[in-house]
């Protein structure tokens, strides 16, 4: 009887079908089969195994359709997984190099900041495989002129399973493009604009994918497997009022890349060692901070404001207004909404915070020193007057 029962029980039970001639591989969401060498399952070969079980049992109205139907069915029972079998079969040397490895490799700067965010890097690679969906949230941005082989080295890192993104961040073909991908690259940052960077910061913290793939009938639920990096031939590339706090600026020298693919093995054998010991892939020290407020886009108002503030009184609140007319000497007729908003970045890149000022009746949003706030006890959003 040439129906998917019959089907799948052959391909389940004749050794012609057995584990080791077809599977699914659960990261690159496809059926391979073992050939020479092993590539994924095509048409023809639907084809072929119905003919086989045609000429074996006589099922003369078998359809390669239903073929394979059953062939998916089956290979989903012998599930593989190409980097987590890679990564598993590695055996580290017991020689640290993960935290040295910006530096060894890419010719940065030997500080705690590079040294953490280069051992961060690696474990979150490890940990993205070892436990999908895990939070990484966060993105080293490789800084340097064009041409340094900056985007050449994450190609090494990656293999077969690096890729560079195309598509709009965040749309339905960017989330199908990076299955099978376990390092997407972010080039050109600094040109892209505020609304892009905002989409990528919700990329970076989105754990699982939600989609239906193009032909396919159910929204199915993707753990997140993939790290991004970006890169930039620029040093100001950042433009967010609220900070960088998840992107990881990382200066590049002189980048080798016949020594990172020797030591390739090993530091993903390192670290897969530190993801089974209980290490984490997201603690940065406090520098990290200043390193990225360095990165931010510069505003020429910047130094008149900050003037300005210096001249007033300690734990003491400021309007925009009064920064704008008594700092910047503006008329007040031309303090427009472009102009507010423009000295608002500024204040916010100072760490300064906006408060709803209520007196009496009337309320008015100014603006004070964020730990001044906290170290006055009013952690909230109004500041009340008596």
């Amino acid at each position: 009887i040439p129906d998917s029962a019959n089907g799948v029980y052959v391909l389940q039970h004749d050794i012609t079908f057995g584990g080791d001639r077809f599977w699914y591989d659960e990261f690159l969401d496809r059926v391979f089969i073992a050939n020479s060498p092993v590539r994924e399952w095509r048409d023809e070969d639907d084809t072929k195994a119905t003919v086989e079980i045609i000429d074996a049992y006589g099922v003369r109205r078998l359809s390669s359709h239903v073929v394979r139907e059953c062939v998916l069915f089956v290979a989903r029972q012998r599930t593989r997984h190409c980097i987590r079998d890679w990564l598993t079969s590695l055996v580290w040397d017991e020689v640290p190099r993960i935290t040295t490895a910006f530096e060894d490799y890419w010719g940065t700067a030997s500080d705690d900041y590079t040294r953490a965010a280069s051992a961060n890097f690696f474990i979150g690679l490890a940990a993205r495989i070892l436990k999908p969906g895990c939070k990484l949230d966060t993105m080293c941005v490789f800084e340097g002129p064009q041409g340094i082989k900056k985007s050449s080295a994450l190609e090494v890192l990656g293999g077969d399973w690096y890729s560079a993104s195309h598509e709009t961040v965040g749309s339905k073909d960017f989330l199908q493009g990076l299955r099978g991908k376990w390092l997407m690259e972010i080039a050109e940052l600094q040109s892209f604009a505020k609304a892009d960077k905002r989409a990528i910061k919700n990329t970076l913290s989105t754990r699982n994918d939600d989609y239906r793939k193009s032909h396919g009938r159910h929204v199915k639920r993707y753990p997140r497997e993939c790290v991004f990096a970006g890169t930039t031939n620029a040093d100001d590339w950042g433009d967010d009022d609220s900070g960088l706090r998840r992107f990881w600026p990382i200066t590049c020298g002189a980048i080798d890349l016949e020594l990172l693919k020797a030591a390739r093995e090993q530091l993903f054998a390192e670290a897969v060692a530190a993801v089974r010991a209980g290490a984490t892939w997201w603690e940065m020290p406090s520098s990290a901070a200043e390193v990225q407020a360095d990165r931010q886009s510069h505003d020429e108002w910047t130094s008149k404001v900050r003037d300005y503030l210096h001249t007033q009184p300690p734990h003491t609140d400021i309007r925009i207004i009064d920064i704008l007319v008594n700092g910047l000497k503006f008329q007040v007729s031309a303090c427009g909404k472009g102009e507010q908003m423009r000295v608002a970045r500024i204040l916010r890149l100072e760490r300064w915070e906006r408060r709803k000022l209520r007196n009496g009746n009337s309320t008015d949003w100014v603006w004070f020193e964020g730990e001044n706030i906290d170290e006055g006890g009013n952690g909230g959003n109004d500041v009340f007057v008596p």
